[in-house]
Protein backbone atom coordinates (compact mmCIF):
# COMPACT_ATOMS: atom_id res chain seq x y z
CA UNK A 1 0.00 0.00 0.00
CA UNK A 2 2.71 2.36 1.22
CA UNK A 3 4.42 1.37 -2.84
CA UNK A 4 1.13 2.35 -4.29
CA UNK A 5 0.57 5.44 -2.89
CA UNK A 6 4.35 6.67 -3.45
CA UNK A 7 3.57 6.67 -7.18
CA UNK A 8 0.01 7.82 -7.07
CA UNK A 9 1.05 10.97 -5.48
CA UNK A 10 3.27 12.29 -7.81
CA UNK A 11 0.25 11.85 -10.05
CA UNK A 12 -2.77 13.33 -8.14
CA UNK A 13 -1.76 16.86 -8.45
CA UNK A 14 -1.43 17.06 -12.12
CA UNK A 15 -4.30 14.54 -13.08
CA UNK A 16 -6.76 16.17 -10.88
CA UNK A 17 -6.12 19.69 -10.34
CA UNK A 18 -3.92 20.72 -13.45
CA UNK A 19 -5.41 18.85 -16.00
CA UNK A 20 -7.69 20.94 -18.70
CA UNK A 21 -9.88 18.31 -20.46
CA UNK A 22 -12.13 20.89 -21.59
CA UNK A 23 -11.51 23.44 -24.29
CA UNK A 24 -13.87 25.34 -23.63
CA UNK A 25 -13.09 26.81 -19.81
CA UNK A 26 -8.87 26.81 -20.57
CA UNK A 27 -7.00 29.01 -17.08
CA UNK A 28 -3.80 30.22 -17.91
CA UNK A 29 -3.14 31.08 -14.35
CA UNK A 30 -1.09 28.05 -12.61
CA UNK A 31 -0.47 30.33 -9.46
CA UNK A 32 2.36 30.86 -7.04
CA UNK A 33 5.62 29.24 -7.04
CA UNK A 34 3.99 26.53 -9.70
CA UNK A 35 2.99 30.03 -11.87
CA UNK A 36 6.93 30.33 -12.43
CA UNK A 37 8.50 27.21 -12.40
CA UNK A 38 5.52 26.15 -15.04
CA UNK A 39 5.21 28.90 -17.06
CA UNK A 40 5.64 27.00 -20.03
CA UNK A 41 3.23 24.38 -19.94
CA UNK A 42 0.18 26.55 -17.60
CA UNK A 43 -2.51 24.63 -20.11
CA UNK A 44 -0.81 21.22 -19.63
CA UNK A 45 -0.14 18.73 -16.57
CA UNK A 46 2.46 16.52 -16.15
CA UNK A 47 0.21 13.78 -15.73
CA UNK A 48 -3.81 13.52 -17.27
CA UNK A 49 -6.87 12.27 -15.65
CA UNK A 50 -6.80 9.21 -18.48
CA UNK A 51 -3.34 8.25 -16.83
CA UNK A 52 -4.65 8.01 -13.25
CA UNK A 53 -7.43 6.30 -14.63
CA UNK A 54 -5.77 3.80 -16.64
CA UNK A 55 -2.85 3.42 -13.45
CA UNK A 56 -6.41 2.62 -11.22
CA UNK A 57 -7.74 0.35 -14.14
CA UNK A 58 -4.20 -1.27 -14.44
CA UNK A 59 -3.81 -2.06 -10.40
CA UNK A 60 -7.75 -3.32 -10.57
CA UNK A 61 -7.05 -5.58 -13.35
CA UNK A 62 -4.03 -7.05 -11.79
CA UNK A 63 -5.20 -7.99 -8.59
CA UNK A 64 -7.96 -9.91 -10.42
CA UNK A 65 -5.03 -11.67 -12.38
CA UNK A 66 -3.50 -12.81 -9.30
CA UNK A 67 -7.33 -14.05 -7.59
CA UNK A 68 -6.78 -11.52 -4.86
CA UNK A 69 -9.94 -11.69 -2.35
CA UNK A 70 -12.30 -9.03 -3.53
CA UNK A 71 -12.97 -7.82 -0.52
CA UNK A 72 -9.25 -7.01 -0.03
CA UNK A 73 -9.26 -5.70 -3.73
CA UNK A 74 -11.96 -3.05 -2.77
CA UNK A 75 -10.52 -1.71 0.27
CA UNK A 76 -7.28 -1.07 -1.27
CA UNK A 77 -8.92 0.83 -4.48
CA UNK A 78 -11.18 2.47 -1.81
CA UNK A 79 -8.03 3.71 0.10
CA UNK A 80 -6.44 4.66 -2.86
CA UNK A 81 -9.57 6.79 -3.78
CA UNK A 82 -9.74 8.76 -0.75
CA UNK A 83 -5.78 9.64 -0.60
CA UNK A 84 -6.91 11.40 -3.98
CA UNK A 85 -9.37 12.78 -2.47
CA UNK A 86 -7.42 13.86 0.43
CA UNK A 87 -4.24 15.10 -1.25
CA UNK A 88 -6.40 16.85 -4.22
CA UNK A 89 -8.78 19.13 -1.81
CA UNK A 90 -5.42 19.75 0.73
CA UNK A 91 -3.75 21.26 -2.36
CA UNK A 92 -6.52 23.67 -3.09
CA UNK A 93 -6.01 24.86 0.11
CA UNK A 94 -2.84 25.93 -0.27
CA UNK A 95 -2.54 27.57 -3.55
CA UNK A 96 -2.35 30.60 -4.30
CA UNK A 97 -3.96 32.81 -7.34
CA UNK A 98 -5.09 29.18 -8.50
CA UNK A 99 -9.10 29.41 -7.59
CA UNK A 100 -10.96 30.58 -10.74
CA UNK A 101 -14.45 29.70 -11.67
CA UNK A 102 -12.84 27.97 -15.00
CA UNK A 103 -10.69 25.66 -12.73
CA UNK A 104 -13.56 24.99 -10.45
CA UNK A 105 -15.36 23.74 -14.03
CA UNK A 106 -12.68 21.46 -14.68
CA UNK A 107 -11.68 20.10 -11.29
CA UNK A 108 -15.44 19.05 -11.18
CA UNK A 109 -15.45 17.05 -14.71
CA UNK A 110 -11.95 15.39 -13.25
CA UNK A 111 -13.85 14.19 -10.10
CA UNK A 112 -16.82 13.32 -12.30
CA UNK A 113 -14.55 10.88 -14.17
CA UNK A 114 -13.11 9.51 -11.14
CA UNK A 115 -16.81 8.66 -9.72
CA UNK A 116 -17.54 7.18 -13.16
CA UNK A 117 -14.39 5.14 -12.73
CA UNK A 118 -15.55 3.72 -8.93
CA UNK A 119 -19.44 2.79 -10.59
CA UNK A 120 -18.07 0.68 -12.94
CA UNK A 121 -15.79 -1.04 -11.08
CA UNK A 122 -18.26 -1.77 -8.96
CA UNK A 123 -16.84 0.37 -5.76
CA UNK A 124 -19.16 3.63 -5.44
CA UNK A 125 -19.10 3.89 -2.24
CA UNK A 126 -15.63 4.79 -2.59
CA UNK A 127 -17.03 8.47 -4.29
CA UNK A 128 -17.92 9.20 -0.78
CA UNK A 129 -14.05 10.11 -0.30
CA UNK A 130 -14.02 12.46 -3.24
CA UNK A 131 -17.24 14.74 -2.00
CA UNK A 132 -15.36 17.08 0.30
CA UNK A 133 -12.91 18.00 -2.94
CA UNK A 134 -15.92 18.38 -5.27
CA UNK A 135 -17.87 20.73 -2.75
CA UNK A 136 -14.90 23.00 -2.64
CA UNK A 137 -14.90 22.49 -6.59
CA UNK A 138 -17.96 23.61 -7.02
CA UNK A 139 -17.89 26.40 -4.57
CA UNK A 140 -15.59 28.20 -7.19
CA UNK A 141 -18.15 27.86 -9.77
CA UNK A 142 -21.23 29.00 -7.02
CA UNK A 143 -21.91 33.00 -7.63
CA UNK A 144 -20.14 34.71 -4.99
CA UNK A 145 -21.81 38.83 -5.14
CA UNK A 146 -24.44 38.98 -2.29
CA UNK A 147 -24.56 37.93 0.89
CA UNK A 148 -27.36 35.64 -0.13
CA UNK A 149 -24.96 34.00 -2.24
CA UNK A 150 -22.68 33.28 0.80
CA UNK A 151 -25.85 31.72 2.32
CA UNK A 152 -26.05 29.22 -1.28
CA UNK A 153 -22.37 28.84 -0.90
CA UNK A 154 -22.87 27.68 2.95
CA UNK A 155 -26.08 25.08 2.16
CA UNK A 156 -24.50 23.88 -1.08
CA UNK A 157 -21.32 22.90 0.44
CA UNK A 158 -22.24 21.17 3.72
CA UNK A 159 -19.31 18.89 3.74
CA UNK A 160 -17.20 21.77 4.35
CA UNK A 161 -16.54 23.32 7.47
CA UNK A 162 -16.74 27.55 7.82
CA UNK A 163 -12.63 27.33 8.55
CA UNK A 164 -12.75 25.59 4.69
CA UNK A 165 -15.10 27.62 2.89
CA UNK A 166 -13.46 31.18 4.51
CA UNK A 167 -9.89 29.58 3.23
CA UNK A 168 -11.42 29.20 -0.37
CA UNK A 169 -13.09 32.16 -0.89
CA UNK A 170 -10.38 34.16 0.54
CA UNK A 171 -8.08 32.42 -2.44
CA UNK A 172 -10.62 33.17 -4.84
CA UNK A 173 -8.81 34.73 -7.56
CA UNK A 174 -11.26 36.90 -10.22
CA UNK A 175 -10.51 35.82 -13.65
CA UNK A 176 -11.41 36.50 -17.24
CA UNK A 177 -13.80 39.56 -16.15
CA UNK A 178 -15.02 37.59 -13.19
CA UNK A 179 -16.07 40.13 -10.07
CA UNK A 180 -13.57 40.07 -6.85
CA UNK A 181 -14.99 39.57 -3.68
CA UNK A 182 -16.22 42.47 -2.21
CA UNK A 183 -14.32 42.99 1.77
CA UNK A 184 -18.01 43.10 2.97
CA UNK A 185 -18.68 39.32 1.90
CA UNK A 186 -15.05 38.26 2.85
CA UNK A 187 -16.05 39.91 6.41
CA UNK A 188 -19.82 37.79 7.02
CA UNK A 189 -17.70 34.60 5.49
CA UNK A 190 -15.04 35.13 8.69
CA UNK A 191 -17.57 36.14 11.26
CA UNK A 192 -19.20 32.96 10.45
CA UNK A 193 -15.56 31.14 10.86
CA UNK A 194 -15.12 33.00 13.97
CA UNK A 195 -17.41 30.73 15.46
CA UNK A 196 -16.08 27.66 15.32
CA UNK A 197 -12.11 28.59 14.18
CA UNK A 198 -10.86 26.57 17.26
CA UNK A 199 -12.61 23.35 16.43
CA UNK A 200 -12.22 23.23 13.04
CA UNK A 201 -9.66 21.47 11.17
CA UNK A 202 -8.54 23.41 7.83
CA UNK A 203 -6.69 20.41 6.18
CA UNK A 204 -7.69 16.60 6.18
CA UNK A 205 -5.53 14.18 7.47
CA UNK A 206 -3.85 11.94 4.58
CA UNK A 207 -2.39 10.07 7.15
CA UNK A 208 -5.70 8.92 8.82
CA UNK A 209 -5.96 5.47 6.96
CA UNK A 210 -8.19 2.22 7.36
CA UNK A 211 -7.83 -0.59 9.53
CA UNK A 212 -7.97 -3.17 6.77
CA UNK A 213 -10.16 -6.06 7.12
CA UNK A 214 -8.72 -9.30 6.77
CA UNK A 215 -10.83 -12.00 4.34
CA UNK A 216 -11.99 -14.87 6.32
CA UNK A 217 -10.41 -18.49 4.99
CA UNK A 218 -11.80 -19.81 2.54
CA UNK A 219 -11.38 -24.05 2.61
CA UNK A 220 -9.39 -25.07 -0.83
CA UNK A 221 -11.53 -28.23 -2.03
CA UNK A 222 -9.78 -28.54 -5.38
CA UNK A 223 -6.52 -27.69 -7.12
CA UNK A 224 -6.26 -27.36 -10.90
CA UNK A 225 -3.26 -29.55 -11.94
CA UNK A 226 -2.59 -28.12 -15.28
CA UNK A 227 0.13 -26.88 -16.45
CA UNK A 228 0.49 -24.78 -20.14
CA UNK A 229 3.03 -27.37 -22.61
CA UNK A 230 4.23 -23.92 -23.52
CA UNK A 231 5.26 -23.20 -19.35
CA UNK A 232 8.65 -25.02 -18.47
CA UNK A 233 8.64 -26.01 -15.59
CA UNK A 234 9.43 -30.17 -15.45
CA UNK A 235 9.73 -30.17 -11.65
CA UNK A 236 5.92 -28.85 -10.87
CA UNK A 237 4.85 -30.92 -13.39
CA UNK A 238 6.07 -33.88 -11.93
CA UNK A 239 4.99 -32.81 -8.74
CA UNK A 240 1.68 -32.17 -10.10
CA UNK A 241 1.21 -35.74 -12.17
CA UNK A 242 2.35 -37.53 -8.95
CA UNK A 243 -0.32 -36.16 -6.64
Amino acid sequence: IKELKKRLANMIVPAVIENQSLPGYICKQSGGIWGKWGAKSATTSQFTIEQLLNFLSKLSKTMRCYYMEDSMTRQILTELLRVIGVSAFNHILVRKNFCTWKRGVQIQYNVSRLEEWCTTHGIAEATLHLQQLLQAAKLLTLNKTSPQDIETIFDVCFLLNPTQIKKLLSLYYAADFDSPLSPELLKIVANRALLNEKSDTLLLDLDLGPDFTKPNIRPVEYIDRFIPSWISLPNISVVAANN
